[in-house]
Order: structure tokens, then sequence, then C-alpha cells
């Protein structure tokens, strides 16, 4: 991917100025991707400086839509570093550009990945339940559009773990349940990192509950799925995970569950 970046730089000085755009917003795509790699391997430094250079060249090509990708993703990475302030301000951008767009995919996704995950973050119950309900409705009428080409893969099993995350987030600890085993029952389970960090979710979830066994016995099925793939991202999560598990740490069940962590390499 860096290769490719860096190829397709080295074709900017020229470039006609008919093409620019173009080869402008596949260098921002390639941007884009090398910085949300960057956030799955907690790489905060490169990924800000790929974000941002995704960021400019969207908007030095007039891409619009891919301009609202790269700030969304933007904002998921505050969030997920303990941001949420920073996140609520790029997802509000985000969503700005996506509305500019007939994309109603790209809208739904700015709304509950972005504004949705950063108000929840932030406890703002009210709003994030409300961009919640609104890429909800923006979903429902995406069926009918064909995806462009720069678009998101956003489908019903995300939007609904997207939503339980939201509720665990704001400590609606049987929402966000019923949320995430709605969610692994339609995730395509070809996205295993996406399937591992649904299931880390539910997890947590029955650990807000006190309901412990089951709490365990999925961190230890993520912590199993976590061996066979590259993301530091998801290894944190389990970390989370295993860190609400803190006040039972000497019960029987937490401690087989240590021994699945350390068997997979997660602790």
């Amino acid at each position: 991917m860096l290769a490719q970046r860096s190829l397709l730089r080295s074709l900017l000085p020229n470039c006609p100025d008919s093409l620019r755009p173009r080869l402008l917003s596949a260098l921002g795509l390639a941007s884009r991707y090398a910085g949300w790699c960057s956030v799955d391997l907690n790489d905060i430094d490169s990924a800000e400086y790929f974000y941002e250079d995704a960021r400019a060249l969207a908007h030095e090509a007039g891409n619009i839509a891919l301009g609202a990708i790269v700030l969304g993703g933007m904002s998921r990475m505050a969030v997920w570093h303990g941001k949420p302030r920073v996140g609520i301000d790029h997802a509000v951008a985000a969503r700005q550009w996506a509305d500019r767009t007939g994309d109603m995919r790209l809208r739904a996704w700015t709304a509950a990945a972005g504004v949705a995950r950063a108000y929840a973050a932030d406890g703002r119950r009210d709003a994030c339940l409300a961009a919640l309900d609104t890429a909800e409705t923006e979903l429902g009428r995406a069926s009918e559009q064909v995806p462009s080409y720069y678009s998101i893969n956003y489908y019903d099993g995300i939007h609904t773990s997207f939503c339980g995350e939201c509720h665990l987030r704001l400590r609606d600890a049987e929402r966000a349940a019923d949320y995430a085993q709605r969610s692994l029952v339609t995730l395509d389970r070809s996205y295993t990192r996406h399937v591992a960090l649904t299931t880390v979710n539910l997890a947590r979830a029955y650990a807000q509950s006190d309901e412990v066994d089951e709490a365990a016995r999925l961190l230890g099925d993520a912590a199993e799925i976590a061996a066979g793939n590259s993301s530091a991202r998801l290894v944190t999560a389990l970390r989370r995970g295993r860190a609400d598990l803190r006040p039972w740490a000497d019960t029987a069940t937490v401690r087989t569950l240590d021994d699945r962590l350390a068997s997979c390499g997660v602790v």
C-alpha cells in the first residue's frame, strides 16, 4: 500500500490537468487506507500524518465523499484514544460533507460511526440516540442506491454493532447486549476483526450486568479470533474487556479466562 501511495505521488508533477482530480483522489484514498491501518496498529503518529494528508488531498481534488470518509475515520481515531470532543468536531464536519452528497449509505455511516459514537463517548445520550435514529432512516433508503466508488461498505450488521457499542458507552448494558447479539447473527464472518470486536462489546455488556461467566467465555472466544489477526486495536479492546473483570479476578472463571488469553498471546 505504501509503495502504491509513493508511486501515485510520483505521478503528480506530470499529470495532465484533466486527470489531476482523479489522481489526487486515488492518492487520498491510499493515504486514508494507510491511516486506518496505522490506527489498527495503534501507531497514532503515523495515523494522524496519513489522515491529514488524505484530508488535504480530498479537498484539493474536490472529492466531497472522500473528505467525509477521511473525517469520519479521524473521528473514530479520536474517540478510540479517549478524545471524544475532538471526535465530535471531526464527526460533525464529516456529516456536513456527507450531507452534500446523495450517498445515503455514507450519510448513515457518518451519523452512526461518527456522530453517534462520539456523542456516546462524551456521555451525551440524547444526541447519540438522535444520530442513531437518523442513521437508521438513511440506511433504510440506501438499498435503493447503487454504491459509488467512493462509498462505505455499511450494512445492517455493522450498523447494529455500532448501536451496541454506543449503548455500551452509555452503560445501557441490556440494550448493548441485545444489539451485539443481533449483529453477530448478521455480520459477514469474513470480517473477523469486526466479529471479534463485537464479541468483546457483548462480553463487556455482560460484565456491566455482573454476568461474569458469560463475559469471560466471550472474551476468551474473541481472543482466539485475535490470535490469528494482526490488529493491535483488537488486542487493546480485549485488555479493556479483561479490565472490566478485575473485581472477580480471583474467581475460577476469570483465572480460566486468563489462561486462555495467555495461550492466545493477548496478555
